[in-house]
């Protein structure tokens, strides 16, 4: 048992050693932070339009009450990371679009394309039911 948690523990800590180096490749260029920002406040914009945090008639106005702030927290989290993964994957397919085939290209950005949808019609049925539970 202590030899299998020994491997586990080497295993993590070069999966964060390798995923560390990858983010310092990725983010030593402006153009990939620039990216992960974008996506960042294109989906906080956005998310929290839907949500009725943020308003922009009369005047901007961003409101949270209280029983909305593990939400909030916990949406922030996702469209930062939502902006990392979109930011890793345009450098990964400006870089590497020699050695990937077409099938693997297609099929990757197909499946993101799909998980976002999801992601997307989830978050909007679960406030459906949030709102009608409160009518």
């Amino acid at each position: 048992m202590k030899f299998f948690a020994k491997y586990v523990i080497s295993r993590l800590e070069k999966l964060n050693t390798i995923s560390l180096f990858a983010l310092k490749i990725v983010y030593s260029k402006f153009v990939y932070i620039a990216i992960s920002i974008v996506i960042f406040v294109f989906f906080w914009i956005l998310f929290n339009i839907f949500e009725q945090t943020l308003f922009f008639f009369p005047i901007v106005t961003f409101y949270l009450p209280d029983d909305a702030i593990i939400d909030f927290i916990l949406n922030n989290i996702t469209y930062a990371l939502m902006g990392i993964l979109i930011a890793l994957d345009v450098y990964i397919f400006r870089n590497l679009y020699m050695k990937v085939d077409k099938l693997t290209f297609s099929s990757s950005i197909l499946c993101k394309l799909l998980v976002l949808l999801l992601v997307v019609l989830l978050v909007a049925f679960l406030k459906y039911q949030h709102l009608k539970y409160l009518d």
